[in-house]
């Protein structure tokens, strides 16, 4: 993941068009979002309050008794994996506290954050929910990033690109699942939709990485633009935990 020199608040202008929901404000605000909080032996599913400020210097991510607050340490650049050509659309910035540290990636209606603190583990995620109305009626294909880890770190970490059909008049959704080349072939998912929601498993048979794992997530943008999802499961007799982001092909 390259980091450049794009200021926060630069990088959450360029990913708001004029007409479109502005994330910028919205985060600024603060949003309330879903999140996956591990202490290192367990991934639960939860809510989570994010914010960042709108000049970019800060940002807040907290479920429970998990509280992070942190400054920007890296300004950000697009995101970027080998396999997954047109990223464009994502934007990567890091943070640092006293005791831990984070990565933000926002898209144009999506945003993920990262935070990691004595070894505790906060995945939060969230954005402009599509509306039913801007819900596509058939198909539409989808790529974009993902990435597991066992919680307590026997598992390892695996990471790669995906590609997704959503048949919105079906309601159901699959994924193929490859390496961060989109060369290899590591797993794949099905399960279904619910609106601008979806569930789907999306297990690993090989690679570094071999876990069974449900990912929960949303359409996000107007028109679904992009998905994002968080996933959970075991692998090897461990927790394992992770997150996926992508945009309509």
């Amino acid at each position: 993941m390259p980091l450049g020199a794009l200021p926060l608040a630069a990088g959450l202008a360029a990913c708001t068009g004029t007409g479109s929901p502005n994330l910028t404000t919205a985060l600024a605000e603060g949003i309330t979002v879903p999140a996956l909080s591990s202490d290192g032996t367990d991934a639960d599913r939860t809510l989570a309050s994010l914010r960042i400020a709108e000049d970019g210097a800060t940002m807040t991510v907290a479920a429970g008794d998990a509280n992070y607050t942190m400054a920007l340490e890296r300004a950000g650049a697009p995101f970027s994996v080998a396999g997954w050509e047109d990223a464009g659309d994502f934007t990567v910035f890091g943070f640092a506290g006293p005791s831990g540290g984070a990565e933000v990636i926002i898209g144009t209606y999506v945003v993920t954050a990262v935070a990691s603190a004595a070894g505790n583990t906060l995945i939060a995620q969230g954005g402009f929910n599509t509306p039913a109305a801007g819900l596509p009626e058939t198909r539409a294909q989808y790529e974009g990033f993902w990435t597991i880890s066992g919680v307590s770190g026997a598992l390892g970490t695996a990471e790669g690109v995906f590609d997704a059909t959503a048949d919105f008049d079906a309601g159901t959704i699959v994924f193929a699942i490859s390496d961060a080349d989109g060369a290899a072939a590591l797993g794949s998912g099905s399960g279904t939709l619910d609106g601008n929601t979806f569930s789907s498993s999306y297990n690993l048979t090989s690679g570094p990485n071999t876990s069974n794992n449900t990912v929960e997530g949303n359409f996000y943008g107007p028109s679904a633009e992009e998905m994002a999802g968080l996933i959970a499961g075991t692998g090897g007799g461990e927790a394992s935990a992770g997150l996926l982001f992508g945009q309509k092909k």
